[in-house]
């Protein structure tokens, strides 16, 4: 895949932005030192100012591959074999996902807490000078653009630019956006593996994929319950047709079972499309 010659963000249609922060939280990736601004009573459904920062936002085949087109497998991952009762440790597997992503550069993934949640999702990429992603909820709920050194947020079609500093608005933007950003980094999926010291790959399981249809994917499941949010554990498996390219990571633990499905690793982005979200939002 040919580096992009300019910054190119994801998407994020799978339920709303509450639901996305949710899923963050979940994972235990939003930081504890920068809650979310609590909007007072009166302003809860006061109509944004016109000159509030922003603008107003405009409004598969089922023969799947056995393996994705692109990317070539790195090093760290053609080094694991996927054989029924190979023991992977959580390093060797994080090094081989974390590699695999930065070497596709772009991806999406579908995250549910629930069987029956509607879900967030996401696509990104990883440009050469960091990651670019746009989040949008698959119900036409508001959106987030992320980017390497800022960001926005959609409020009711109006854009607000990300400011830690700024106005109440800008504030609440800034959280939305830090909360979001950890999970569309390279290492995401990397630090989640790594929080278990071993890995055993089980077999075969047929399993519902990003695209909606099922296939028949190796489970490599943590030996042990994993906490992905402090003290609740869970049993965490991953399901892969060859090393690195997720394709369902799935936690199940107090009585719930949450699921986050990858895809399109490597597949060109709609640079046109994304670029013209990106300068709405950051304009």
């Amino acid at each position: 895949m040919h580096a992009p010659s300019r910054p190119v963000p994801s998407t994020f249609r799978g339920g709303t932005l509450l639901v996305a922060l949710a899923l963050v939280t979940l994972a235990g990736c939003a930081t504890g030192d920068d809650p979310t601004p609590s909007k007072p009573a009166t302003e809860a459904s006061a109509t944004p100012a016109a000159a509030a920062p922003g603008g107003t936002a405009e409004a598969p085949s089922t023969d799947v591959p056995a393996a994705p087109d692109a990317p070539a497998l790195p090093t760290s991952c053609a080094a694991i074999s996927l054989v029924e009762g190979t023991q992977v440790t959580g390093d060797d597997l994080g090094q081989c996902l974390e590699d695999f992503e930065r070497a596709a550069r772009t991806g999406s993934s579908l995250v549910r807490l629930t069987p029956d949640d509607p879900g967030v999702e996401t696509q990104w990429l990883h440009a050469d000078d960091g990651t670019y992603a746009l989040l949008t909820g698959r119900d036409g709920g508001d959106r987030v653009v992320v980017t390497p050194d800022g960001g926005a947020s959609e409020d009711e079609g109006r854009w607000v630019r990300a400011d830690a500093g700024g106005s109440f608005d800008e504030q609440l933007a800034s959280s939305h956006v830090e909360a979001l950003r950890p999970q569309v980094q390279p290492d995401f999926q990397a630090a989640l593996v790594r929080l278990s010291d071993t890995w055993l790959v089980e077999g075969r399981e047929e399993v519902t994929v990003l695209d909606g249809t099922k296939r028949s994917l190796w489970r490599i499941a943590s030996t042990k319950p994993v906490e992905l949010v402090a003290g609740m554990p869970a049993d965490v498996s991953l399901y892969t047709d060859v090393p690195g390219a997720t394709e369902v990571m799935v936690s199940t633990g107090g009585g719930n079972t949450s699921e986050r499905l990858y895809g399109a690793w490597g597949a060109p982005v709609d640079a046109t499309a994304v670029e013209k979200a990106v300068a709405q939002a950051l304009r």
